[in-house]
């Protein structure tokens, strides 16, 4: 954890006790702020935050995290199709621009920030799938598996399908050429099954990008092309 981490608090005993977790999964050294929180019906919870990870400050993003076992793993988001730079604004006796929240309904959140790249303060929004991946049913799977991603090379899309064989917690992560974690793409544990996730590079440059998957004492890394 560092100073600037979105951090969870929670009870499972009605508060006679409390842990902290750490929301984002970015490797430290980044900042977040602003966090929201909401639950879902169905117990998933997501936090959206503004987010520096990559960037240069005052310069910055959007994201959620979203957990679906009760806050034990999380998964990052980035939902805001821009960067853009947060100004503290003082009018009067009234505070703007760094204002976010968060709310359900037909089963997606529905994040909302500010900011003012178009030269104006503006609420933006978007919808989010709690678990951002899709799964089919895991009868007859074997082994653990990566798959390469489709398409390659892609603009600015691209899905990445991986197999669970039994329960089991999985992780796959982005890296650029020079090594450097980008984004955690999953971070939860899946029942056996075939899944697949989506991973948005438009904020990204042109390049080679790497999938790594780990699950247990698996892991496999698949070699990515982006071209604008």
């Amino acid at each position: 954890m560092d100073s600037a981490d979105v951090i969870l608090c929670r009870s499972t005993n009605g508060g006679n006790n409390w842990t902290k977790i750490r929301v984002n999964q970015d490797p430290a050294g980044a900042q977040q702020w602003m966090p929201s929180l909401c639950v879902a019906p169905n117990g998933g919870v997501a936090v959206g935050y503004y987010d520096n990870r990559g960037l240069v400050e005052p310069v910055t993003q959007y994201y959620v995290s979203y957990s679906n076992s009760g806050g034990n793993n999380w998964s990052d988001v980035l939902v805001s199709d821009h960067t853009f730079t947060l100004t503290h604004w003082y009018w009067q006796t009234s505070y703007y621009g760094e204002h976010t929240g968060m709310t359900y309904s037909n089963n997606k959140f529905f994040p909302f920030w500010m900011d003012r790249s178009t030269g104006y303060y503006q609420i933006w929004t978007c919808a989010v799938t709690l678990d951002g991946i899709s799964n089919n049913t895991g009868e007859n799977l074997k082994s653990f598996y990566l798959y390469q991603n489709y398409p390659n090379p892609f603009n600015p899309a691209t899905k990445i399908k991986f197999d669970v064989p039994k329960s089991n917690n999985v992780t796959i992560k982005i890296f650029n050429i020079l090594g450097k974690e980008i984004v955690t793409l999953v971070n939860d544990k899946f029942p056996p099954g075939t899944y697949e996730a989506d991973w948005d590079a438009k904020l990204y440059s042109s390049g080679i990008y790497f999938c790594k998957m780990t699950a247990g004492k698996f892991l496999d890394i698949k070699r990515m092309m982006f071209i604008k």
